[in-house]
């Protein structure tokens, strides 16, 4: 899959407790244009044939979205917060509007990314997110995709 711009039809949720084994999701309304791209990479595999040879390699996950700043909305201060200190935020991309009943695909994200405050439009982030480094105890915290319509 390559990366492309998702419409109407994703969602992104945040784990409000940012706990990868229990979330507690809830759904962002106030998000521009998203991209994901969960980045699987075709691995050449050297063999003395008449063609090339591929493997699925490992995952390079990337999000990117636009979020509207608004300081009283948790989500929100909770993305800054992720930014400005490095921490790790547990997001879901959801393909509908209902998680518990629908596919998603869901990380620990690093996020970073420049918060545009111009005078001729509302605040906002453009944020960038890469999977985080902390994968939990001998990686029980790994990006993961969930089949909910199953």
């Amino acid at each position: 899959m390559s990366e492309e711009l998702l419409g109407d039809d994703f969602r992104i949720f945040w784990d409000q407790d940012n706990d990868f084994d229990t979330p507690d999701w809830v759904e962002e309304i106030s998000i521009g244009d998203m991209s994901f791209d969960p980045g699987n990479k075709q691995v050449e595999i050297p063999k003395r044939i008449p063609f090339v040879t591929y493997k699925k390699g490992r995952a390079d996950w990337s999000l990117k979205f636009n979020l509207n700043y608004d300081k009283t909305n948790d989500m929100h201060m909770a993305i800054r917060d992720a930014i400005t200190n490095g921490t790790k935020i547990h997001l879901a991309i959801c393909d509908g509007d209902n998680i518990t009943e629908n596919d998603y695909w869901h990380a620990n994200w690093f996020v970073t990314g420049p918060l545009d405050g111009a005078l001729d439009k509302p605040a906002g982030y453009a944020v960038e997110g890469k999977i985080h480094f902390d994968t939990g105890t001998d990686g029980s915290e790994t990006p993961a995709f969930v089949n909910g319509s199953s």
